[in-house]
């Protein structure tokens, strides 16, 4: 399978055969595997652009050279990660939990922290906020997770659906 033109082939000739489940399901694949490519080329220019991961400039790669709210945070702040008040979410690696054993060097990194629209937002993804209920598994997978993850991981979901569904009335 080719990415995004693969999937843009398959659109074509379905809208020709006039199989337009079949269409859709393929406009949807290439806009995943888009998504994907986007994420990928933004990641490479940020690596470029030496701002892809926090180094400390003057101190030894000590524990507390990254710590979050000191170091990190500011760091982010001047990259134009986040605002400054701005919730940060630890989406993949979290800050407590099984993420205390993890090194600060891994966990307060870019890649780890997911700027929130606001704080009840962040706050459900963790617990009850007033009388809003902590997000069910569904709604914190959609809210804690950067839209590329979700790309990265529903693009070989959709691929898996699309190599699966009935391919006799496709063109040969």
């Amino acid at each position: 399978m080719i990415p995004v033109v693969g999937p843009g082939w398959e659109f074509l000739a379905d809208v020709q055969k006039e199989h337009y489940g079949h269409a859709a399901l393929d406009a949807g694949v290439g806009l995943l595997d888009a998504q994907v490519g986007k994420a990928i080329i933004k990641g490479g220019m940020k690596v470029r652009a030496g701002k892809a991961f926090y180094v400390p400039q003057k101190e030894k790669a000590l524990e507390a050279s990254f710590d979050w709210k000191k170091k990190v945070r500011p760091w982010m702040e001047a990259q134009d990660y986040l605002k400054p008040s701005q919730h940060g979410h630890h989406w993949f690696v979290p800050q407590n939990g099984w993420g205390k054993s993890i090194s600060k060097k891994i966990k307060n990194q870019p890649w780890n922290i997911m700027a929130m629209p606001d704080e009840v937002t962040h706050g459900r993804l963790h617990h009850r906020v007033g009388d809003s209920p902590r997000f069910n598994a569904l709604e914190r997978y959609w809210h804690g997770t950067p839209n590329w993850w979700k790309a990265l991981t529903g693009a070989p979901a959709a691929h898996g659906v699309m190599a699966t569904q009935s391919r006799q009335d496709r063109p040969k």
